[in-house]
């Protein structure tokens, strides 16, 4: 009860403090789903009158799939529509995925079978006779189906509240299609994901109430239209709301895919850049370097790439997706065992994790998280891998595992040294793993081909691997680079 209460308060805190970042998710999730369902309104309205009065052969058919498509898995629709929208997909030279449009195009597509599936079944419960009757007083087709709609109108604001209710509040699609990408397409549903992999409890709960809250006040707005039986005037001042979104951004907006055990690092190297270019906006996409690199591979917009591994950027050359000239390796990291400040294991070296006491050891996933892949090298080297297979929990990304960590959920796990001296007072260090059983870990970043602002991404990679990066990098427990890399 105290976890709701404390989110309560700061969905409060957020909403009446003016957190920028808070009204931008509000606006773009608003914004987003008021296009998705007017789109859905344009094609499913028709589409249900047309199946309700048309008669032709597949008729049945057509209804059963849009009963069916009623209840369509949004991850379903995220899957397809990211294929189709992919850089190699049909669609893929139109450069969406990843941003607003995608999100729109998905949730359209989730909410249309529901808005013609009940437009369907009210224009059905007109009264045959009410629609002969209007034949026979000499309606053309067109007066025919405005009079039935405007019959059915109460019942057909269901529709919009059902198709808008369910695009709001999806989850699924707004990730694959979206990459949850802060400043862009980050949507309410999408940040309470996060938060809640962060351990913000607090936060996730907050996000959750104002979800509660924008849900309430749409379906209010449209029920009180419902009651009042007034047309659809009054619909469209609300699409027009929605779609006002947030503010026209002017000058220079960049976006840099960043390693998330650089967060604190680029945040504050990127305060001091815009401080001398007060035209220029700093947008940080933060994860594991795979999950960032296959939003690269997808056509994220994306003008600097920051990894935790030399293997993400080297697929990123590979594939000509990077400007490999930009290319810098600035800054080296170690990896470490932590355990719970408060734990009495006893763990000083790497074969004390076979001990019958440590129950769950958490690394990063090594199929696209760096630290589980050095993780893995690690125990490979020292023989341990196979013998931990039962004990090992995977996150998303380092910090991910550090929040395992630092709650207390599991008994141990691998980060870097600078990730755990961020939580020294949840985290203790247990030992460090020999440094000659796994790769150096190694931070490389350069500009990626297709960013809009080459010169002004060059011109914070001078300032991240100048003499002002240096300082702040060696401040938070970053190492410099090996010698020769470049």
């Amino acid at each position: 009860m105290t976890l709701v209460l404390e989110g309560l308060r700061e969905a409060l805190r957020l909403l009446f403090a003016g957190d920028v970042e808070v009204w931008g998710v509000l606006a773009l999730s608003l914004a987003v789903s008021t296009v998705a369902t007017l789109i859905a309104l344009a094609v499913g309205i028709p589409a249900g009158v047309a199946l309700a009065l048309a008669r032709f052969p597949g008729r049945s058919l057509l209804i059963a799939a849009v009963n069916a498509g009623m209840g369509l898995p949004p991850v379903v629709v995220g899957l397809f529509v990211s294929i189709v929208l992919w850089r190699s997909g049909p669609l893929g030279w139109l450069e969406i995925l990843y941003t607003p449009s995608a999100l729109v195009i998905a949730q359209a597509v989730i909410a249309s079978p529901i808005v013609t599936g009940i437009t369907l079944a009210a224009v059905q419960n007109v009264p045959a006779p009410f629609r002969l009757q209007l034949v026979a007083l000499g309606a053309s087709r067109a007066q025919t189906v405005w009079v039935v709609l405007r019959e059915a109108r109460l019942p057909m604001l269901a529709a919009i509240m059902a198709g808008f209710g369910a695009v709001i509040s999806e989850i699924g699609a707004s990730m694959m299609v979206g990459g949850n990408i802060k400043g862009q397409t980050r949507t309410l549903t999408t940040a309470m994901v996060l938060e809640t992999g962060r351990g913000n409890f607090e936060a996730a709960i907050a996000l959750a109430i104002l979800l509660l809250a924008l849900v309430f006040a749409v379906n209010w707005v449209l029920t009180s239209i419902q009651q009042r039986r007034h047309g659809l005037g009054a619909l469209l001042v609300l699409g027009a709301t929605g779609l006002a979104g947030p503010g026209v951004a002017h000058g220079a907006e960049l976006t840099f895919s960043v390693a998330i055990s650089m967060k604190e690092a680029v945040e504050e190297l990127g305060r001091r850049f815009v401080q001398s270019r007060p035209d220029v906006t700093l947008r940080y996409n933060l994860g594991s370097s795979g999950e960032l690199q296959k939003q690269i591979e997808a056509g994220a917009p994306i003008d600097l790439f920051i990894s935790a591994a030399e293997r993400q950027m080297d697929e990123l050359q590979h594939k000509g997706l990077i400007v490999r000239e930009t290319r810098r390796v600035f800054a080296r990291n170690v990896l470490v065992a932590v355990k719970p400040a408060d734990s009495t294991i006893d763990l000083a070296k790497p074969a004390d994790l076979l001990h019958p006491r440590v129950g769950k050891i958490v690394i990063g996933n090594p199929k696209t998280v760096p630290v589980g892949q050095y993780s893995e090298e690690s125990l490979r080297a020292l023989g341990l891998w196979d013998r931990l297979q039962p004990k090992l929990v995977f996150a998303e990304n380092v910090r991910q595992a550090l929040d395992y960590v630092a709650r207390g959920e599991v008994d141990a796990g691998f980060v870097y040294s600078t990730d755990a001296a961020l939580r020294r007072d949840r985290v203790k260090e247990a030992f460090r793993p020999p440094e000659d059983t796994y790769r150096p870990v190694t931070y490389p970043v350069a500009v990626v081909k297709d960013g809009k602002h080459r010169a002004l991404a060059e011109a914070f990679i001078g300032l991240l691997t100048g003499r002002d990066g240096l300082s702040v990098l060696t401040r938070l427990g970053f190492q410099p680079p090996p010698a020769g890399a470049r």
